[in-house]
This record gives C-alpha cells, sequence and structure tokens, in this order.
C-alpha cells in the first residue's frame, strides 16, 4: 500500500496504517511508513493516516485516507476427457 500525498519526503510526516477501522484497537503495529506491505486472506478495509508533526494537535494537520482490498479464490482447473484420466493443472 502507499500513502500518496503532494509531499511525500516532508520529514515532519508522520504515518499509521490500520485494518478494517479508523481506530486505536485496529493499529497496525510497526505499519508507520508511507509504503506498507500487507497480505490479506479476506477482504480488508486499511486506513491509513497521514499527521504533520509540526503541530499534531491541530486538526487540520491530520489526513485520513481508506480503501478495500478484495481477495478472490486461486481457480482450480481440471481438463476432462483428456487421455483416461482428469489432470488438476493449478
Amino acid at each position: 500500500m502507499h500513502a500518496n500525498l503532494d509531499n511525500n519526503h516532508d520529514p515532519l510526516l508522520k504515518y499509521q496504517w490500520y485494518k478494517n477501522e479508523n481506530e486505536p484497537g485496529h493499529l497496525i503495529p510497526g505499519a508507520t511508513h508511507e509504503v506498507e506491505t500487507f497480505y490479506p486472506t479476506e477482504e480488508t478495509w486499511y486506513y491509513v493516516v497521514v499527521t504533520h508533526m509540526m503541530d499534531y494537535s491541530y486538526q487540520m494537520c491530520n489526513g485520513v485516507d481508506s480503501f478495500k482490498v478484495g481477495v478472490r479464490d486461486i481457480p482450480q482447473v481440471t481438463v476432462t476427457g483428456f487421455m483416461s484420466d482428469n489432470y488438476t493443472l493449478c
């Protein structure tokens, strides 16, 4: 996942990622970078909160965005009628 901002390289930006809700109990520990990699096994909402540390108590210095990641099963393909047996390809 990538938090894309106009000024990504500002050293005063702080990132925190959350899973399914933007609440303290859903914080993803250690997910504090602009770019993070997650491996969901089910449909999941991700939230990123970006705070500018110049004045983190001022509400306008916080930005939040969210997006949903869907997960689909890997299809299983079976060939029938090929020789005398069924063959599973993947």
